[in-house]
């Protein structure tokens, strides 16, 4: 069994404003977890959306994880951010830590899609 450290942040939707909010998100994330065979090992959460990731106090105790786990699991990237040059400040901390990024659900967007390729998550259903 695959082991994760799950995070959720609520996601402002442009223009409309909706918000996703992180108990819709961790409803997500279970049941993916669930349907795929992943343990949940930590959860990690901010409240506030903001676009400096590496400033968050959700993100910062999430990778000072030490436990065992193979990825962070997510809803969506968006609940990281929705540019590219961000998440790959992110990322490179993921690899030096030897962690994938798997969303929860499939999205079509192009930085879904780059992410997805990123950490070719080829043993786990999408």
């Amino acid at each position: 069994m695959k082991k994760a450290i799950a995070y959720t942040s609520d996601i402002i939707l442009g223009r409309t404003v909706e918000v996703i909010s992180t108990s819709s998100q961790k409803q997500e994330i279970e049941a993916y977890a669930k349907a795929n065979d992943i343990e949940i090992v930590g959860w990690f959460e901010d409240k506030m959306y903001n676009e400096d990731v590496m400033t968050r106090t959700g993100i910062q105790d999430l990778l000072a994880y030490e436990g065992p786990c193979d990825m962070v699991l997510v809803e969506r990237v968006w609940s990281l951010s929705r540019r590219w040059p961000t998440l790959e400040q992110f990322y490179a901390v993921l690899d030096r830590k030897s962690l994938k990024l798997q969303s929860a659900t499939c999205m079509w967007d192009c930085i879904s899609q780059m992410s997805r390729r990123r950490f070719d998550a080829g043993d786990i259903t999408q």
